[in-house]
């Protein structure tokens, strides 16, 4: 299990969108693992097997 910290920049990468269409689209989707800051004005990260279960459950949801 990764323990990796994605920014929203990894986000786009992994997904292969835009961080536009991330920030618009992909983060406010239900179920959406919730990002995690460490100070208050903190860019969020996200944890990368967080991310790879939503992804999988995604996939298993759309059969």
């Amino acid at each position: 299990m990764s323990k990796n910290l994605l920014t929203i920049s990894d986000l786009a990468e992994k997904f292969k969108f835009s961080v536009g269409h991330i920030k618009q689209q992909i983060i406010k989707l239900e179920g959406f693992p919730d990002p995690i800051r460490f100070s208050h004005r903190g860019d969020p990260r996200w944890i990368e097997a967080d991310i790879d279960t939503f992804i999988e459950n995604q996939r298993n949801n759309s059969y």
